[in-house]
């Protein structure tokens, strides 16, 4: 795999706060061969998403937590290596 390979996390990423356990784990997930994207779910930190600006990136709207892990906004439709595909979650309004 490469950085143009991309894992798709579907909700409850993980993305909770500063400490530095979670400094560790995004540390490592940064430095994998593949890029990692992800979806919210009911788990996340959403105050720590409203820092970040969102940026457009294959079509849609996305944060990046780093270089290599890229938060896919609801609402938004992709374009990844020609698969097209729409995100809508059905649960509590995001708080971004």
């Amino acid at each position: 795999m490469t950085k143009d390979d991309y894992v798709i996390v579907c909700g409850d990423f993980g993305y909770w706060d500063d400490s530095r356990e979670q400094k560790y784990w995004r540390k490592w997930l940064t430095e994998k061969s593949f890029t990692l994207l992800w979806v919210d779910g009911n788990h996340e930190n959403y105050d720590m998403l409203k820092a970040i600006l969102p940026v457009s990136w294959n079509g849609g709207k996305v944060q990046y937590i780093t270089p290599s892990i890229i938060h896919l906004m609801r609402g938004q439709v992709y374009d990844i290596g020609g698969v097209r595909f729409f995100y809508l979650w059905r649960g509590s309004q995001p708080r971004y």
